[in-house]
């Protein structure tokens, strides 16, 4: 009689769809920290610890050079190894790398703002912060290394851990749910920051006097969240060294809903699982219930084992290698598609917040908000979608390789949402005048090429030019004629009304009810100003938004439909003990075509249409 099966080991009672609920908690808490956690935070660590946007740049681009360097040496050994204990290893150290992110704050004590003299028109310059915490510095480039060093392993051995023990014919869907995983940890990391940044970064009790979430030196507990990651990956690093090498020779239970069954009533896998050196080529893999089908299936897996040959895993092994991948015209081809994609990728989750806050005149938390509610459905759904349709119509190597070509056409019809916009809201000193008769457009000469110069240009006047507004500071408010200024101090403003840090009373540069400018009149009759830019002239920009919306949704679903069948023709047209490697290859290409150029490519092209560049030091 053979064991119940809650009596057998437990190497024998875990199956796939246990190795694949470990694997999208794995990349769950990857995805949430570098593109989710890391991104709605970094302007808050900028703030506190005086950080450069240049310094920060740098930073930001050191998760992708441990990746680079470590991900073929990797994916190559590492695929031979125990892939679970590998697996298991590069968790842990994405949840050390979370914790070293908490380290600065836990190294600088209590946070005190620099006082700014520049948020009205004071008569006293802008005050200049301290130079940059390189100390800290140095803390959070060592945590950006260890969290890529942590997330190296991730996409090129779950995916070979899926394809060598997943049933064939479920494999796509297996993919499209472990991919999609990884789409809805950078919402949920928006969220987590979000909520933590509403309180103060050293707790509301240590809160100065005055401060508010709307205040320019607010700095919220940016670190809070990459304390739970890090004890969450603790966890989950845990458990995968549970797993067997291969659940396919431990005899897994395989309970795998759908999968197709011997005649003994055990699950068989979905195909064949020919390929590579290191391949199993038992016609079925059978979980029998008898002591006669059981001694069988041990003799047929000796059997197996004897015939395969010794594996060579060293440097001139991993050579051979590379050089049967990168002669794959397929392969290779493949690759280039998917960096393609990476690049618009890669730039909409750098940018697009950003344009919708220049184009529709959005605040910095709805602009993410919607990012969020357009990406996350967007790319979720696509992935599932494509997975499915592959595994819904049985597509083979050269039927799925065509889809892809398909799907990336429909997706390049979808990109018209760009040519959709408003018009440039009005911006007192960059196309409107600053401190004239609003009907002497004159005065607007050489005034972009000034600002661009970062001297002021037009930013200064007679209404303001006791205001000691040194540096032109980016914290616009919208004045009472429905004009857009870049900061108080730059609209004349002097005082708050009733103490509001959003409602700014006697702003001496905003015009009056004649359309002179306060500076020729009497000073009772100054304008008014409210934080934020003035709402577009245009009277149909919501609809235009609501269809530039819609456009992108379609384009972020129909981009990512083409995430799982790319990855399932790559692996399938490569031999099976190269496909490690091949992922890892397609990651590296992927970064330096793809993710690290795209959004210097389109931030660049964003800087060239800037007519006003912040000046900060």
């Amino acid at each position: 009689m053979a064991l119940p099966s809650s009596q057998l080991p437990l190497c024998k009672r875990l199956n796939i769809r246990h190795f694949l609920a470990l694997a999208c908690c794995y990349i769950f808490l990857q995805s949430m920290v570098v593109t989710g956690l890391v991104s709605a935070v970094i302007t808050s660590v900028e703030r506190q610890f005086s950080f450069s946007s240049s310094q920060t740049g740098v930073l930001l681009s050191t998760y992708d050079i441990p990746v680079c360097i470590l991900v073929v040496p990797i994916s190559y050994y590492g695929g031979r190894a125990s892939i679970p204990r590998v697996l298991g290893v590069g968790v842990g150290v994405l949840a050390l790398g979370a914790f070293v992110w908490t380290v600065p704050f836990l190294r600088s004590g209590t946070y005190t703002p620099p006082a700014n003299a520049g948020d009205l028109c004071s008569g006293h310059g802008a005050a200049c912060g301290g130079g940059a915490d390189m100390r800290s510095y140095a803390r959070f480039v060592m945590a950006q290394v260890l969290v890529g060093i942590g997330a190296t392993p991730l996409h090129p051995l779950a995916v070979a851990y899926l394809d060598a023990n997943a049933p064939v014919a479920h494999l796509p869907m297996y993919m499209a749910a472990f991919q999609a995983t990884g789409a809805i940890g950078p919402a949920l990391g928006y969220l987590a920051a979000g909520t933590a940044l509403g309180t103060w970064v050293d707790g509301d009790a240590k809160k100065p006097p005055g401060m508010t979430i709307d205040s320019a030196s607010w700095v919220g507990q940016w670190w809070l969240p990459f304390l739970l990651v890090a004890a969450l990956g603790l966890v989950v690093a845990a458990l995968f060294p549970f797993f067997p090498r291969s659940l396919v020779e431990a005899g897994g239970l395989g309970d795998v809903a759908g999968a197709p069954k011997d005649r003994h009533g055990g699950a068989v896998s979905g195909g064949r699982r020919g390929g590579g050196a290191e391949a199993v080529v038992a016609e079925a893999d059978v979980v029998v219930s008898t002591k006669a089908g059981a001694e069988l299936q041990e003799q047929q897996q000796q059997q197996q084992q004897q015939q395969q040959p010794q594996v060579n895993v060293g440097y001139l092994s991993l050579s051979n290698t590379m050089v049967r991948v990168m002669k794959s015209p397929s392969i290779m081809w493949n690759m280039a598609g998917q960096a393609a994609e990476g690049a618009v990728v890669s730039s909409f989750a750098a940018f697009l917040p950003k344009m919708f806050e220049s184009q529709y005149g959005l605040t910095a938390g709805s602009a993410s908000l919607l990012t969020g509610a357009i990406v996350v459905p967007g790319f979720a759904g696509g992935i599932f979608l494509g997975g499915w349709l592959v595994e819904r119509w049985k597509l083979d190597v050269a039927q799925t390789a065509a889809f892809c070509y398909q799907i990336a056409g429909v997706a390049l019809v979808f990109m018209c949402a760009f040519f959709t916009g408003c018009s440039s809201p009005k911006i007192a000193g960059i196309n409107e005048p600053l401190g004239f008769a609003w009907a002497d457009k004159s005065a607007l000469h050489g005034c972009e090429h000034g600002a661009q110069e970062g001297g002021g240009g037009c930013l200064t006047a007679a209404c303001n030019a006791g205001c000691g507004c040194s540096v032109p500071a980016y914290e616009p408010v919208c004045g009472s004629d429905s004009v857009t200024y870049l900061s108080p101090c730059v609209a004349g403003c002097h005082a708050l009304l009733n103490g509001d840090a959003k409602s700014f009373v006697d702003c001496s540069c905003v015009p009056n009810a004649t359309g002179l400018s306060a500076a020729l009149a009497s000073v009772s009759l100054n304008g008014t100003a409210k934080a934020g830019m003035c709402t577009n002239a245009d009277g149909n920009c919501y609809t235009q938004m609501l269809v530039f919306c819609v456009l992108l949704l379609f384009a972020m679903f129909v981009t990512a439909m083409n995430n799982t069948p790319a990855t399932y023709s790559q692996m399938k047209t490569a031999e099976r003990a190269d496909r490690p490697t091949v992922l890892g290859v397609n990651n590296i290409v992927y970064r330096i075509l793809g993710a690290i150029p795209g959004p210097i490519v389109f931030g660049g092209m964003l800087d060239s249409s800037c007519a006003l560049f912040k000046v900060s030091w």
